[in-house]
């Protein structure tokens, strides 16, 4: 109970601190397209970097353009279900949990997938995969 609990706290924190998107199913949507930088972990290819795309209901932190160069963008639920390029998509709870797995269980991986730099008090990661989180 305590490892599900772990996992779906990672997911929500995810979820609010970064838009991540995985490459779509559908090998003809242009994921991976080379316009972002992207990683492969466990199987899986992810966003290595924080979306920043404008869409209705997104904004900057702060209203800070700097913020969203830094951070990528912040979305309500709903513009985050669209906001990812064409080819990509959200990831399910089941793909946050296996990148949680591969990236060595819930009491590890959100510091390897930390950016090493950035964090607020010094609260940075290893990003041993490049997945560069930011929050």
């Amino acid at each position: 109970m305590k490892n599900v609990v772990r996992l779906v706290s990672a997911a929500a924190l995810a979820a609010v601190c970064l838009v991540g998107c995985v490459v779509d199913d559908n090998p003809s949507g242009g994921g991976g397209s080379g316009k972002f930088k992207t990683v492969k972990i466990g199987g899986q290819t992810w966003m290595a970097e924080n979306l920043n795309i404008e869409t209705a209901n997104s904004w900057c932190y702060g209203n800070s353009a700097d913020s969203c160069k830094k951070y990528g963008r912040l979305y309500t639920w709903a513009a985050a279900k669209t906001a990812c390029p064409s080819g990509w998509r959200l990831p399910s709870l089941g793909e946050w949990g296996a990148l949680v797995t591969a990236a060595g269980g819930s009491s590890t991986a959100g510091k390897k997938l930390k950016a090493a730099s950035g964090w607020y008090n010094n609260g940075n990661g290893t990003n041993d995969y490049g997945f560069s989180a930011k929050c």
